[in-house]
């Protein structure tokens, strides 16, 4: 099963649940003690889970920076209370991780090959549980 650290953690720290890894680039700072999914033995593979602010096309780059500034802190504060670990960036690099996880997750999802979601989902669940991802 994979969870957010948001809604698991809690559940793995009080030991009614219990983590393998987790699936970001590097460990949680929240739970330091678990490896990361390459570290488990699943190399090639990363899901990130990941929040933040957009405004509509055409806000002027005063506006956003205004914003931007605002929300900073007060993000970090909220996220750090439910268990992630916060990332701060600029609009433009948070606009190239919303494009790489589009074209990512279209191609889970079956893109334009005609394979449902479901079925993709599941078959990429069963070449994890059988072998190593290149």
């Amino acid at each position: 099963m994979f969870d957010t650290l948001a809604t698991a953690a809690p559940h793995i720290k009080e030991g009614t649940l219990r983590g393998i890894a987790v699936t970001s680039v590097k460990r949680s700072g929240v739970l330091s003690n678990l490896p990361t999914i390459a570290e488990a033995g699943v190399e090639g593979y990363t899901a990130d889970a990941w929040s933040g602010l957009v405004a509509p096309a055409g806000t002027p780059p005063a506006v956003i920076a205004r914003i931007q500034g605002a929300a900073n802190e007060e993000m970090r504060k909220r996220l750090a209370a439910v268990g992630s670990d916060a990332v701060g960036s600029s609009p433009d690099q948070f606009a190239v991780v919303i494009r790489a996880d589009k074209v990512k997750w279209a191609e889970v999802g079956g893109g334009d090959q005609g394979v449902g979601r479901q079925d993709r989902i599941r078959n990429l669940e069963l070449a994890h549980a059988t072998e190593r991802w290149e």
